[in-house]
């Protein structure tokens, strides 16, 4: 009969929605787990917010629905607000998902943009550390606002964060040189270069390379003079090696 057939499709369709209960639960957990690991996102309150509130009573017509006996009276209307709840909550996991897709693209977009791989990577040999000391050519004490890693002619440079060529020049005392322009306020130089591969006005990538190490300029020996700068304040490069 068409009585049995409705009562039949009523129950199926509770099922689906039972079943999408559960699919939108396990969502959610991966939601919460990805916003646990993501900087600067709160985990949202299970209770009140994954509920996501769908608020107002009239969600039917009770005159739609009066022609059926009170038994399936009840269970339509749990059916109109199940599927109500489920749209609502599927709607508010939608705009949680675009938050979290917006920080994992600002995190990674900060992490190309941070200095934080070796710049020679045929070598990691510190020769001179970053803060005071004796000038090894002058003799005088002053404050060595980089560091110098060691290595042979002709070994490559590679520039350690994404950025922008804003000088490839030669300087009297670092010799030739590459300057990067990375965002957050970050800049990071490689002098006493043996030839520079970049132009100004290219745009790099962490791991391009710039250049090969030499001894030209001012220097004691063959090395890579490495300066890290944020807001134009030197930086200990040591601790941009990740």
């Amino acid at each position: 009969s068409s009585s049995q057939r409705l009562h039949k499709n009523i129950e199926k369709s509770g099922k689906i929605l039972s079943n999408l209960n559960l699919r939108l639960r396990e969502i959610q957990g991966s939601d919460q787990m990805y916003r646990l690991y993501a900087s600067g996102l709160n985990v949202l309150p299970d209770e009140d917010i994954y509920k996501a509130g769908i608020g107002g009573h009239n969600m039917y017509d009770e005159t739609e629905i009066s022609v059926f006996p009170d038994d399936l009276k009840q269970t339509i209307k749990d059916l109109v607000y199940g599927t109500t709840a489920i749209e609502s909550r599927i709607k508010f996991q939608g705009k949680s998902f675009e938050e979290i897709q917006l920080n994992f693209e600002q995190d990674r977009d900060h992490i190309d943009h941070t200095p934080s791989i070796i710049p020679t990577p045929n070598s990691f040999r510190i020769t001179d550390s970053y803060g005071r000391r004796k000038h090894p050519i002058e003799g005088y004490w002053h404050f060595h606002d980089a560091v110098d890693l060691a290595g042979t002619i002709g070994d490559p440079i590679k520039a350690t964060a994404n950025g922008v060529i804003v000088e490839a020049t030669y300087q009297r005392y670092l010799g030739q040189y590459v300057k990067i322009k990375h965002k957050y306020g970050y800049e990071t130089t490689y002098a006493h270069l043996h030839a520079i591969k970049v132009k100004e006005g290219d745009v790099v990538n962490k791991g391009d390379i710039i250049g090969t190490m030499g001894r030209t300029g001012r220097t004691s020996g063959t090395h890579l003079h490495y300066r890290v700068s944020l807001n134009g304040k030197s930086q200990n490069p040591i601790g941009y090696f990740f």
